[in-house]
């Protein structure tokens, strides 16, 4: 007969409770809508689950997942953000709601470690044109300034890689569409990092490398105009040559590497969820019509 002491026991315990942390599985990195649902699933389009479903006749606009914690704000047709808890499993739990303040949601984005969202919007019928930072339940003062809304807009907007600053799509009277980079110690000396010749409409969507600071890898962004996906690299005077990866592609998001490329495209009458590499391409989503993705960083 084996006598076991309750020391021996609780160390049981624990050591059964720490193995089967060990090989709980994590919540699929890949996110994207189909209507008001929002899914996760594999890179591989395996583990598929429904981590949350928006109320009423909403749909998804947009999505975007904290790096730092288990969470994904979550944008709706209702232009109402919301920020979904989930566990490791991908069950969604809580759910935070942003106040509108009358104002409409152009862009949002996640800090890199500090689970603050900076939000860039349209205030008061359009006629302000600003962007905040979210964070402990309240959302800060102004961050720089771009303009009225009678002849300035903004729209995508991301953190830079190390959190000390942020990209932003914005357009300014007739002048050309333009990304900008601005930090946060002087977001009213912008330095622009792309445009579009000839003016129009602003960059459908843009994603930025993330990846440990000092890497070059790190200073390039992915942008999509209309229908094509193009790398563009800059340094600190500014952008570079765009380089074409995919085509045709919308929304196009890097991968956690950096070395592929999450993006959809119209098929048919519905638009399909593929990943783009070296070694080709490989379809992640093909039944039902995608509205907002992302890939975890």
């Amino acid at each position: 007969m084996v006598f076991q002491t309750r020391s021996t026991l609780k160390l049981l315990a624990v050591t059964a409770l720490l193995s089967s942390a060990a090989t709980a599985v994590a919540a699929p990195p890949v996110a994207y809508s189909i209507g008001k649902d929002v899914f996760l699933t594999s890179p591989t389009a395996t583990g598929t689950v429904k981590v949350w479903s928006g109320p009423g006749k909403m749909a998804v606009s947009g999505l975007d997942f904290d790096p730092s914690s288990n969470r994904i704000a979550v944008l709706g047709t209702d232009r109402i953000i919301r920020i979904v808890s989930y566990s490791a499993s991908g069950v969604g739990g809580a759910v935070t709601t942003i106040p509108a303040d009358g104002c409409v949601p152009n862009g949002f984005d996640f800090h890199p470690t500090d689970g603050s969202l900076l939000i860039s919007r349209a205030c008061n019928a359009f006629s302000t044109i600003e962007v905040r930072r979210y964070s402990n339940g309240g959302l800060s003062a102004p961050i720089g300034s771009y303009g009225s809304g009678q002849d300035n807009a903004v729209s995508v907007i991301r953190w830079t890689s190390d959190g000390t600053g942020f990209f932003i799509g914005r357009m300014s009277g007739s002048g050309p569409a333009t990304i900008e980079r601005r930090s946060l110690a002087l977001p009213d000396a912008p330095q622009t990092v792309w445009s579009r010749t000839g003016g129009g409409a602003l960059p459908g969507w843009f994603d930025i490398a993330r990846c440990p600071s000092g890497d070059a890898n790190c200073s390039k962004l992915i942008v999509t105009d209309a229908s094509t996906i193009s790398a563009v690299p800059y340094d600190s005077f500014g952008g570079g040559t765009p380089v074409t990866l995919v085509n045709p592609g919308v929304n196009g998001h890097y991968s956690p590497d950096n070395n592929e490329v999450l993006y959809k495209w119209q098929l048919r009458n519905s638009y399909q969820l593929y990943v783009k590499g070296s070694g080709g391409t490989r379809t992640i989503v093909s039944k039902g019509d995608v509205g907002a993705l992302d890939w975890r960083p």
